[in-house]
């Protein structure tokens, strides 16, 4: 998407469904290729699967802070405008999008949040933070108690994963697509919102 001088704002231009990345990503306090090869298939936006291996790229440049508004009950995380964060305060949860592989190979983006629509950090937002650092040199699972997550990792001497050589942008596009919110009429924001 575009952002063209008419006024018409996060509006694609007919024939350009691209999201443009610099409307969603945050300021940089957000915080090893072993190869590439292609990814051609949907990449999915979701949390690690439990009790799946699985490992965070460690460049900075294959992760990014966002806003997003997550609907816990259709398994669904959608990026948010920066601008509209100001204009509907607490609405939105904080993220950090992280790309990781699991040990099959497939890739996927972690929008892990790191602080909830008031801003309140929880002790399993930082427990998931300390996962996938570590997840970055190490092959690790992670799954929900109840309370918070556990980690397991892997003792075993596996190698380290094959990334792809799509962009992040790519990836994004691709996990994302059909789910940026980029104005206040977004009829998931409206629902969301009670308007709808």
């Amino acid at each position: 998407m575009s952002i063209d001088d008419a006024g018409n704002a996060g509006k694609p231009k007919p024939g350009n469904d691209r999201i443009d990345l610099s409307r969603f990503r945050r300021a940089p306090e957000a915080t090893g290729n072993g190869g590439s090869k292609r990814v051609g298939k949907r990449v999915e936006a979701r949390k690690p699967p439990k009790d799946v291996f699985f490992r965070v790229h460690p460049g900075e440049e294959y992760r990014m802070a966002v806003a997003v508004l997550e609907l816990k009950d259709e398994k669904e995380v959608y990026l948010v405008d920066r601008a509209l964060e100001a204009e509907l305060p607490g609405c939105f949860s904080s993220a950090i999008v992280l790309t990781a592989i699991t040990r099959k190979g497939d890739v996927f983006l972690w929008p892990m949040t790191i602080a909830d629509a008031n801003g309140k950090t929880y002790a399993c937002y930082e427990t998931a933070q300390e996962i996938a650092t570590l997840a970055e040199t190490k092959w690790v699972s992670m799954k929900w108690d109840g309370k918070d997550y556990e980690q397991r990792v892997a003792t075993a001497a596996w190698a380290d994963p094959v990334w792809p050589s799509n962009s992040f942008d790519d990836l994004v596009n691709n996990a994302f697509k059909g789910r940026v919110i980029t104005d206040r009429d977004h009829p998931v924001l409206r629902r969301f919102l009670g308007e709808e």
